[in-house]
């Protein structure tokens, strides 16, 4: 167990990465009175100056390394690393001292997950993988209605998803790349990464799982570059509620 008191003051809170993602993640962060940003952590100069804009009070650092040894006060991170990175840089931070927000998905296997577990509990901090599907207001108010009982007993539900290389918005090129060595390794960005937020929007519905089948498919999009589609799968909840998920 990991103990926590709530902070009487602003959070001191620091970005480690400024790609692309982090578009997102900082809007929760601006005119938050709850939350003083502190610092803007990339390899990358240019994405450090860039981000700069938004927080000219914030100080930019090259590395986790260099932000623990410039003494500067944090609490907690907003951690936007690429997965493969997620085990040695959450563990890292953790281990500075710092409560962790972790971007989905947290980890290529159940043991590197674990051992970030294990850090988190080690250092008595808050290590938290972000979902923000459970805090869309329509899907809040499906599962208000599934739990008045309004429409009865729930036996099962089907999710659909349809993947498109129309529209979506800029990504650059690098990410892709590291998107690209996950698929190789049985990854895919349609089941693993942006599946991350459907499985756990029906487990935070219908709670846990007992039992998965799946049929996971491939297209090639361009020479070397697969998605994970079609794809059929279909699992049972331990109260006995059953989903099926196609992706095409």
């Amino acid at each position: 167990m990991m103990s926590f008191t709530p902070y009487t003051r602003p959070v001191r809170a620091a970005f480690v990465g400024l790609g692309r993602i982090y578009d997102l993640n900082m809007r929760a962060y601006v005119d938050n009175p709850d939350v003083e940003v502190v610092a803007l952590v990339d390899p990358s100069e240019e994405r450090r100056t860039q981000r700069q804009r938004d927080w000219p009070d914030a100080q930019p650092f090259g590395s986790i390394t260099e932000l623990a040894a410039s003494g500067l006060a944090v609490d907690a991170v907003e951690a936007l690393l690429p997965i493969p990175l997620h085990e040695e840089g959450v563990i890292e931070l953790l281990e500075h001292g710092w409560h962790v927000n972790l971007q989905k998905p947290m980890a290529n296997d159940l043991p590197s997950a674990q051992r970030m577990l294990d850090a988190a509990a080690a250092n008595d901090r808050v290590l938290r993988v972000m979902e923000n599907y459970l805090f869309y207001e329509p899907l809040r108010k499906l599962k208000a209605t599934v739990e008045s009982g309004a429409i009865g007993d729930v036996s099962g539900y089907h999710l659909k998803m349809v993947g498109s290389g129309r529209g979506g918005w800029d990504v650059p090129m690098s990410s892709y790349e590291v998107q690209m060595a996950q698929m190789k390794r049985g990854r895919g960005v349609l089941v693993f990464d942006d599946g991350w937020h459907k499985l756990a929007t029906a487990i935070w519905l219908f709670g846990p799982v007992c039992e998965v089948r799946a049929w996971i498919g491939v297209t090639e999009v361009v020479p070397g570059f697969d998605i994970d589609a079609p794809t059929m799968i279909a699992w049972e909840h331990e109260n006995g509620v059953r989903g099926v998920w196609d992706i095409t």
